[in-house]
């Protein structure tokens, strides 16, 4: 695909139920070996009426899946509503979804990203660069021309999001 010119996204789920961090650090590896043009990352949500979200509500790993939306993240990238995934692996799968794309356009930087700095305690230094190159990334695949200044508004609004979104939820689901 590279040889003709052809951008590859590749889409990681993380969290799936009855699976391990190392399942996703494998799932990673294998990405990140692929070498897509762009590769994102999200965490498992179980939808009600799929039938990995029925499975998740059978077996216990989501409360109050049957209460609807407030039950579910509002975003893929907000973190596991599973009872079987850890704070700590709550924040290694958040680090994975905002570096390994870095690690995958840079990757003179993956070891040092998939061996160390995903363990690190995230931040907003790894978000910001997350968030760069991501839309640097869909810039390419969806060429939509932004100015400077439009960029930066989306980057901060982003930014706000993700961080509304992300820390409330690692509370309510240790709570």
């Amino acid at each position: 695909f590279r040889k003709h010119g052809v951008k590859v996204f590749a889409n990681t789920i993380l969290a799936i139920p009855d699976t391990t961090l190392e399942d996703d650090l494998k799932s990673m590896e294998f990405t990140l070996d692929c070498q897509p043009f762009y590769s994102g990352f999200s965490i498992f949500t179980p939808f009600p009426g799929t039938p990995l979200g029925d499975y998740a509500r059978q077996k216990g790993y989501v409360k109050d899946l049957d209460a609807g939306e407030d039950a579910l993240p509002v975003s893929m990238q907000a973190g596991s509503v599973l009872n079987t995934v850890t704070d700590q692996e709550r924040e290694i799968h958040r680090n994975i979804l905002v570096l390994a794309p870095v690690a995958n356009r840079l990757p003179v930087l993956r070891k040092l990203i998939t061996r160390h700095l995903i363990y690190w305690k995230q931040n907003f230094v790894f978000d910001a660069i997350g968030f760069l190159v991501r839309n640097y990334c869909n810039m390419k695949i969806w060429p939509f021309k932004k100015s400077f200044l439009s960029f930066l508004k989306i980057f901060v609004r982003v930014l706000n999001i993700d961080k509304s979104n992300y820390h409330p939820l690692s509370k309510k689901i240790s709570s």
